[in-house]
């Protein structure tokens, strides 16, 4: 893991800790199938158990690949013991993230495979109503081989 994001991580779960007193908050993990990294799976993995919070996954434009590398990490949080919802559909994440929110009022904290220039002014708004928005993948990192 690059070291930047490893202290990301953990400056984000000091922000969220997992005895937070609203036990019914969740993370959800935002992605795009027609550009997800896969360093990004392994990242909210080992979030996902630092957090001790439930995880909602919303896949959004699942190409095959991208369908594959999700069933893994299906099995990987199903081993650590980490409680998910997992919802696809069609569209933008810009879009959708907030529509998603709205329904699923228990998620405090947003994770992406990584951010964009369409998804910034979405995540600014988010982020003014207290959301912990994480990037998984730095926009200028090169995905590593796996």
């Amino acid at each position: 893991m690059q070291p930047q994001l490893h202290d990301r991580l953990r400056h984000t779960l000091l922000r969220n800790p997992a005895d937070t007193s609203d036990s019914q908050s969740g993370i959800l993990l935002a992605l795009d199938g027609h550009r997800l990294e896969r360093p990004a799976l392994p990242l909210a993995l080992e979030y996902c158990k630092r957090a001790g919070k439930r995880l909602d996954i919303l896949l959004l434009n699942p190409p095959k690949p991208a369908t594959l590398m999700l069933g893994k990490f299906l099995q990987n949080l199903e081993t650590a013991g980490i409680d998910y919802r997992l919802s696809s559909g069609e569209g933008e994440l810009a879009d959708q993230i907030p529509l998603y929110l709205r329904r699923y009022r228990s998620i405090q904290c947003v994770l992406l495979d990584k951010l964009d220039a369409k998804l910034e002014l979405a995540l600014a708004a988010l982020r003014q109503n207290e959301y912990s928005i994480l990037p998984l993948v730095d926009r200028g990192s090169k995905p590593q081989p796996g």
